[in-house]
């Protein structure tokens, strides 16, 4: 009896791995047909895996160009004690070499976030996140003249440093460096405008087949279309807020540990901080399931606490306004990041509300109704003479 039960378990352990099994393949099979549904599709995931790698390589080496330059400096700076400088040589202070490598670190990681979105975009068929992408793009691509103004500038301060000292070093005055690390930046820079611009072209063609697809499903009700919307715009700002929320971490507790920032930055708002990065991530991953399910009371809940996390964020970007009036410095791309971390998250507060106030209005059924047999495939929509119900036999 005990060895008949004993195998009967183990038959229904045997079933319960080979339904897993299925239903995995079967996943991966529609995930890409997606992916390979429309030759605008398949372009669209080639240049995205495209821009990726080649974009990571390019940062790869500027980064690794910034670190030695930095390195340079910091080496002659433990060389030579204070006594052994002019008044004037005290004051050729470098601090934004530990930036232009957090840039990097941040480019490269923010490649691997957009490689994932991109792919999100095309399975979901989410329009709202297709026009995100091309903002990200072009936003990176203004943004690369900014690294080239940071590069340029660093590069005349090492060579001030290096004149002021007279050192005979040659480590410290490297112009071939700041040639090379120049070139990288520029063509980094035009690489990703360049992608841009093709990523721009696909989107457009499938804005408007992912457009008809979301009309096939929810039909003409522009009302309904419109609650559609605020649902995809508020999920992809939980995207885009758990990305950088957590990237900015990242670089604060770097940031922290530097002997410049430790004294300067108050211990509570760091405490403060690390709270307020803890709510977010709970509530990242709860905003997801109460929008989903349509929680009324959840959502609230949600809401309320969303107000400590914008507090924090413009907690934070006050005390790097102080922080840096006192270093006499300036990071360009962190105070951006937050910039964008506050809109974003005032932006999800607007469709936390609009979404909220859409619940029980129809959505959630449609979401969860399933293509029926009558429903024409986009690859016969021409097709004048498809019958939903014929089979392929009777053509």
């Amino acid at each position: 009896m005990e060895i008949k039960y004993f195998k009967l378990n183990e038959l229904k352990k045997n079933i319960k791995s080979l339904k897993k099994s299925i239903n995995f393949k079967k996943n991966l099979i529609e995930k890409w047909n997606k992916i390979t549904s429309t030759k605008y599709t398949r372009f669209f995931t080639i240049t995205s895996i495209i821009q990726c790698i080649t974009i990571i390589i390019f940062q790869s080496f500027i980064f690794f160009q910034n670190s030695n330059l930095y390195s340079d400096w910091d080496n002659n700076n433990k060389t030579y004690n204070a006594a052994n400088h002019t008044d004037n040589c005290k004051n050729l202070d470098l601090p934004k070499f530990p930036y232009l490598t957090l840039d990097n670190v941040i480019f490269i990681v923010f490649q691997v976030f957009q490689l994932y979105f991109c792919f999100n975009a095309v399975l979901t068929e989410h329009i709202v996140q297709i026009i995100t992408i091309n903002v990200f793009n072009f936003g990176w691509s203004i943004y690369g003249f900014v690294q080239i103004y940071e590069v340029t500038t660093v590069s005349y301060e090492l060579d001030d440093l290096a004149n002021c000292i007279q050192s005979s070093d040659q480590t410290l005055h490297r112009s071939q460096d700041h040639k090379i690390l120049l070139i990288l930046d520029v063509l980094c820079t035009v690489l990703v405008f360049l992608f841009s611009i093709a990523v721009a072209f696909l989107s457009f063609k499938l804005y408007d087949q992912f457009g008809w697809n979301i009309y096939k499903k929810f039909g003409g009700d522009p009302k309904m279309q419109v609650i559609h919307k605020n649902y995809l715009a508020f999920l992809m700002l939980l995207k885009i807020n758990l990305f950088a929320t957590v990237l900015f971490l990242l670089a604060s507790i770097l940031i922290s540990r530097m002997d410049r920032f430790t004294a300067i930055i108050p211990a509570s708002e760091l405490i403060f901080h690390y709270l307020a990065t803890a709510l977010v991530l709970f509530l990242e991953i709860v905003g997801y399931k109460l929008v989903e399910k349509e929680y009324k009371t959840g959502m609230i809940i949600f809401l309320v606490l969303w107000l400590a996390v914008i507090a924090d964020f413009i907690l934070v970007l006050v005390v790097l306004i102080y922080v840096f009036k006192l270093i006499g410095s300036f990071w360009i791309f962190g105070s951006v990041l937050v910039i964008v971390l506050i809109l974003n998250s005032i932006l999800l507060a607007i469709f936390g509300i609009k979404v909220l106030i859409n619940f029980g209005k129809g959505l959630k059924d449609l979401r969860d109704k399933k293509p029926g047999p009558s429903e024409v495939p986009l690859n016969q929509l021409w097709n004048l003479d498809y019958e939903p119900n014929k089979m392929v036999i009777d053509t």
